[in-house]
């Protein structure tokens, strides 16, 4: 992740993080106890505040008393290396999301849904280009995705820039994301090749 992506937000997933706390009071009390339920609901409001050090710092005083230590002890030290990731109070302030279902659910939308429909396989290269269309498409910005290779690429793709001039050519993308057409030849600079698409009109989504 730090090599690829050098300036993203790492979150762990909070309903993860959750799994540990519970294995975590399941070796130290057992989670079905008086004790390990006023600690679960105890410790599960600690995390939304972002008070998952404080969490930590708790469970290794009752560490030695506990009934499972070397689970306790391994629950710990998850926790513990993941600290920086699990500031929730911070994140839920900023907007981010704490829980993975999200992204998991725009995947499925985004690439899943349009990529990923029966007989359909992609090389590297033709899969980003289409995927360079649906986002444009979903994020309404397909009109200027299209100008803008217009106005940078005019010289060498004269498809694009007439699409760019012309309202009538550029229905014809729209066609094209929509799966309106069975077969479609389209160039894009970014491919760097004329890639033949076999649209499959039974994925409804474009």
């Amino acid at each position: 992740m730090r090599v690829n992506f050098p300036g993203a937000i790492l979150i762990l997933d909070f309903y993860h993080a959750l799994q540990h706390v519970h294995g975590l009071i399941e070796a130290l009390c057992g989670k079905d106890t008086t004790e390990g339920q006023k600690r679960i609901k105890l410790w599960k409001g600690w995390l939304l505040k972002g008070k998952a050090a404080e969490m930590v710092q708790q469970a290794k005083v009752q560490l030695e008393r506990s009934l499972d230590r070397e689970k306790a002890g391994k629950e710990i030290g998850y926790l513990e290396n993941n600290l920086a990731r699990m500031t929730y109070g911070t994140f839920r302030k900023a907007g981010y999301f704490i829980g993975s279902g999200a992204v998991k659910a725009g995947c499925k939308t985004v690439i899943g849904q349009r990529m990923k429909c029966s007989g359909m396989f992609w090389s590297e290269e033709g899969g980003q280009g289409m995927l360079d269309l649906r986002c444009s498409f979903l994020s309404n910005r397909l009109d200027a995705f299209c100008q803008a290779r217009a106005t940078d690429h005019a010289a060498r793709n004269d498809l694009l820039k007439f699409a760019a001039r012309n309202q009538c050519a550029l229905s014809f993308y729209h066609n094209f994301v929509l799966h309106r057409m069975t077969y479609v030849v389209f160039h894009s600079i970014r491919i760097r090749a004329s890639i033949f698409v076999k649209s499959i009109l039974p994925c409804q989504a474009p």
